[in-house]
């Protein structure tokens, strides 16, 4: 099996190092890796810093503008080649070890998605109105689309890639983690879950979603459902 594991980053330099490592060390049983970075327009080194892994089999794409999020993860879709695709964030979020985790449910349920679900503390570094904003797109999806569905947002989505590259996916910024939810319950497609490691950082520190960015999920899920009705 091969997996293509897409790194969007915009103004990361802090930490695209460590997550590229991180993700060129991560080792999954009979899985071959590709790795592609989209350089969304950042102003710092983050280009720089992810161009020094090529000697990994990075591959490194630069956009001359910030785009978004959104545009960044469909380019990345759209260059992919492994049999399935999955996202991971240029912060230290998320541990790439946990790649593995998807793949094997992937493996033995033969899913077509394993979404990642994160375990959110109600306090301290969780950020209460983060749970909450959280919770309240997860309870909107399983009323618009009848599911159950623990964590929407989480980055950590494993598709199969003929599947993905089938979504008429259009997002730009964050909502682009509810289009492909939509779409992809849309399609009739299981989405299964499994338990990862969640290390958020702060809003000083360079998280970057915002309370606009949820509402904006809020509607394009709804967007999705209405358009295929």
């Amino acid at each position: 099996m091969k997996v293509s594991i897409i790194i969007p980053a915009y103004n990361e330099a802090a930490t695209i190092s460590q997550v590229l490592q991180a993700v060129c060390d991560a080792t999954f049983p009979d899985t071959e890796k590709e790795i592609i970075v989209i350089n969304d327009g950042s102003q710092d080194a983050t280009g720089i810093i992810a161009e020094s892994f090529i000697t990994y089999g990075i591959r490194v794409i630069h956009f001359e503008t910030n785009q978004g999020k959104g545009a960044a993860i469909r380019h990345g879709i759209s260059l992919a080649t492994g049999d399935a695709v999955v996202i991971q964030d240029a912060d230290l979020e998320y541990d790439p070890r946990d790649i593995g985790a998807l793949l094997a449910t992937m493996k033995d349920t033969k899913a077509l998605a394993v979404y990642g679900v994160r375990h959110f503390q109600p306090t301290g570094r969780g950020y209460p109105l983060y749970v909450l904003g959280n919770s309240l797109i997860n309870a909107w999806c399983n009323l618009l689309y009848k599911t159950n569905l623990r964590d929407i947002y989480t980055c950590y989505k494993l598709v199969d890639r003929v599947a993905l590259q089938s979504l008429p996916l259009t997002s730009n910024g964050f909502a682009i983690e509810a289009e492909i939810t939509g779409h992809l319950l849309q399609k009739q497609i299981t989405i299964h879950e499994t338990p990862i490691h969640y290390h958020p950082r702060s809003f000083v520190a360079g998280k970057k979603i915002r309370l606009v960015d949820g509402l904006l999920g809020a509607i394009t899920l709804l967007q999705v459902r209405i358009r295929k009705a």
